[in-house]
């Protein structure tokens, strides 16, 4: 990992072959997420009467 921040982080990766030779290169920028619901928190999530629920950036 090259840098971590508290929503992002920056990861680099090689892959050399068995004499050492570069082969390839990645590199990934992945943004932290809130825990996905599973089981019965998905139907309570689509539920839009549920009182817990909390309306997405996509309700607006």
């Amino acid at each position: 990992m090259l840098h971590r921040s508290t929503t992002m982080a920056y990861c680099e990766g090689e892959i050399r072959d068995s004499e050492g030779y570069f082969v390839a290169k990645a590199l990934g920028t992945f943004k932290y997420m809130k825990r996905l619901a599973v089981g019965r928190d998905i139907v309570r999530q689509k539920m839009r009467s549920d009182p817990e629920a909390t309306p997405g950036p996509s309700d607006a």
